[in-house]
């Protein structure tokens, strides 16, 4: 697997400058200087017919049609001041920048807004800019506003009529401002839609001013908008605040990603790093205006690292950093490579939320995550929860749900620790944290840096869990946990398989499956959980399984008396034992699955390696050749069912090359009508704006491919 990536990302390099030309009739005027350019109509259409160089904007708001025909513009400055047509089959060569001592420079790029075609988006209804790619550098970086923004395409978008896409284009210019920065577009403060499709960024994208956004596609959307089959490959940075491999900060609105990845580190100086997203804050926390996340498909192989000074939040995710002020967030089937070291909140997939409700599923993570000063989680770091006042536990509202997860990799919080979440819940949240049929399969440690019991705990699945009574409680029910847990604290603090401390008398932790040891240096250990200030309810706490060998208390909880917190530090509950053999053989990986089906799931879920390495994973483990390395089990005796034979998947194929020679006799036939289909000004490539479509698809295309491939290995 890592070699074929090395492969396709080397190819994703070498193609994004490499060219093929086919020639066909362009439409409208032929533009050949600079001179030229500048006397367009701004309602025109016209054609490039041989590269130019331009110094001067386009003054005028542009709502024509500009076909690049496969040309290069070298620049010194924005093509276009004001732009709302249609761009399209371009190569952009040289460099933009603004400085604070240049007020005519500044006044051209309108208040510091810097683009190589455009600085602004201000004027049109359909605007478009496909197959570009951008090789210029981009520096706004002392302009005379704070209203400072800075894209490979577009500095800004202000237009509340417009639907804005972008398509099939590369940023591979290094970008570089004090206020919103990214790949393709600075800021879409207001349009109708946004839409960015198998676009890529190759370019580092740099931030130098204190609160302020970088992100890899873009910097920041305040409109509805759509990411769909995206790849940030350069090193995202910010001076303070949001960083994101896709999208630094997701406004008040509604933002939907499909097959996205990330390669580049996230590293941000100071504040927020996400994988795909920065920081979302919908403005919304009573979903009065129903906006929604959606994140699918989506995939994280850059390191992502937050750092904290004078306080600032500073938490980091593999998809997302924070997600605050929003009812509905969901990801699904998303997966993290990348190692997570945060200053606060750390978490695989989602790192911190504030008045969110957040639903994950068939996630998976294959990298370390870390936090130096608070929460690190397999999945997620904090799940705060909603302060909704319709929301409750009593009338089976979710905060949280974390469902069919697995982390595969080390877990190591300075204080809350666990194997799928860190910490959920706070004193003002409402509603169920559930967590049910996930795995882990990592070491999870505490590190016992703080002076309570509440903050020094690891949980194998959940590391700590806030109740109020009936309005807030946690669920944990159906999970696997196989790693080591350990809370380094020798005073205080707790280790245990499931839940590492909660007080609340509805905790709920019912029929999960532990294996491993557990390690506390202080002298209270619980393996089932820790119930301070409360006991758990028997029926709550059934049809769990641990290890045959344990010797340790199920569980530490406490009764009032008087107002007293009295201690009974070895309740014991009815567990059953479970030891390696559990594994090898293939039972738990059964059982597993049984229960996945018998709550609703379609078929079986998890796959075990062929060989009994007890390693399950969410999809097939597939190698170059088409060898499916491992299978669901399929009974609790160990027994294997390969679900994609290697042998039929490659035995169509000489049937599928046999009528080759037939599908290319007709090509000259097929080729002759080709300028009779560019005629009516789709966006059919024309001329050597060919080499544009053709490479950048190829891109898309590997880009796609390196998604749908991420969890083969």
């Amino acid at each position: 697997m890592k070699k074929t990536l090395s492969i396709i990302m080397a190819l994703c390099m070498v193609l994004s400058v490499c060219f093929f030309s086919v020639a066909a009739a362009p439409e409208g005027t032929a533009i050949t200087s600079e001179t030229e350019f500048l006397a367009m109509d701004p309602s025109g259409t016209y054609y490039l017919a041989n590269d130019i160089t331009i110094n001067t904007p386009y003054a005028s708001a542009f709502t024509g049609t500009f076909d690049g025909n496969g040309k290069t513009v070298t620049i010194s400055q924005p093509m276009f001041v004001n732009f709302g047509g249609t761009i399209k089959n371009l190569v952009i060569e040289g460099s933009v920048t603004s400085l604070a001592a240049d007020a005519e420079i500044a006044a051209l790029a309108d208040n510091g807004a810097r683009g190589a075609v455009a600085s602004r988006v201000n004027s049109g209804t359909e605007v478009v800019f496909e197959n570009i790619v951008n090789n210029a550098a981009i520096s706004a970086t002392g302009s005379l506003s704070d209203d400072d923004c800075a894209g490979g395409i577009v500095g800004k978008v202000e237009n509340a009529e417009a639907t804005v896409t972008f398509t099939n284009c590369v940023n591979n210019g290094t970008i570089t401002g004090l206020n919103q920065v990214g790949g393709l577009a600075g800021y879409i403060k207001a349009a109708a839609s946004a839409l960015f499709e198998k676009c890529v960024n190759n370019g580092e994208i740099k931030e130098t001013k204190s609160g302020a956004y970088s992100g890899g596609i873009i910097c920041r959307s305040d409109c509805n908008t759509k990411y769909i089959d995206c790849v940030n490959n350069g090193k995202i940075s910010s001076g303070k605040d949001q960083a994101g491999g896709i999208l630094a900060y997701a406004g008040k609105a509604s933002h939907e990603f499909f097959n996205c990845a990330n390669y580049g580190e996230i590293a941000p100086t100071v504040g927020k790093a996400g994988g795909i997203v920065g920081s979302i804050n919908s403005n919304d926390a009573d979903g009065k205006n129903g906006e929604y996340i959606k994140i699918e498909n989506c995939v994280n192989y850059g390191k992502i690292t937050s750092v904290s000074i004078e306080g600032t939040d500073a938490y980091a995710g593999g998809i997302i950093a924070q997600a605050q002020k929003n009812l509905n967030t969901v990801i699904t089937n998303c997966a993290n490579y990348g190692e997570i070291a945060g200053a606060h909140d750390s978490g695989a997939i989602m790192g911190h939320t504030t008045q969110a409700v957040l639903k994950i599923s068939y996630c998976e993570n294959f990298a370390k995550v870390s936090s130096n000063d608070s929460y690190a989680g397999g999945m997620v770091g904090y799940g705060w929860g909603t302060k909704t006042a319709t929301y409750s536990a009593s009338n089976g509202d979710y905060a949280n749900i974390v469902e069919y997860c697995i982390n595969h990799g080390e877990i190591t919080g300075a204080s809350r620790a666990g194997g799928i979440i860190a910490s959920t819940g706070a004193s003002d949240s409402r509603g169920i944290t559930l967590v049910q049929y996930n795995i882990n399969l990592g070491n999870v440690t505490s590190n016992g840096t703080k002076t309570n019991a509440s903050s020094n705990c690891a949980g194998g699945i959940v590391g700590y869990a806030y109740g109020s009574g009936q309005v807030a409680h946690p669920v944990i029910n159906a999970n696997v946990s196989v790693g080591n847990v350990e809370q380094k604290n020798s005073t205080i603090g707790n280790a245990s398989y499931f839940l590492g401390y909660v007080n609340n008398v509805n905790a709920t932790v019912t029929n999960n499956t532990a294996l491993g040891t557990i390690t506390n240096a202080a002298p209270n250990t619980a393996v089932l959980g820790w119930n301070n200030g409360q006991v758990f309810a028997a029926e709550n706490m059934v049809g769990n399984s641990i290890p045959a060998s344990n010797t340790l208390p199920h569980t530490y909880e406490s009764t009032k008396i008087d107002g007293v917190a009295t201690p009974v530090t070895d309740k014991v509950y009815t567990v059953g034992a479970t030891d390696e053999s559990d594994l090898t053989s293939g039972k738990i990986v059964y059982e597993y699955n049984q229960a996945c089906k018998a709550a609703g799931a379609e078929s079986d879920i998890l796959y075990m390696n062929l060989d009994g390495t007890f390693a399950p994973t969410l999809v097939p483990n597939v190698d170059d050749n088409g060898l499916v390395l491992n299978a669901v089990v399929t009974a609790p005796d160990g027994t294997f069912t390969n679900p994609e034979p290697a042998p039929e998947t490659t035995e169509p194929a000489p049937e599928t090359t046999e009528p080759a020679p037939e599908t290319t006799e007709p090509a000259p036939e097929t080729t002759e009508p080709a300028p009779e289909t560019t005629e009516p000004g789709s966006s059919t490539p024309t001329g050597d704006s060919a080499l544009i479509f053709a490479v950048i698809a190829v891109i898309s295309v590997l880009g796609v491919a390196v998604v749908a491939k991420k969890r083969e290995n």
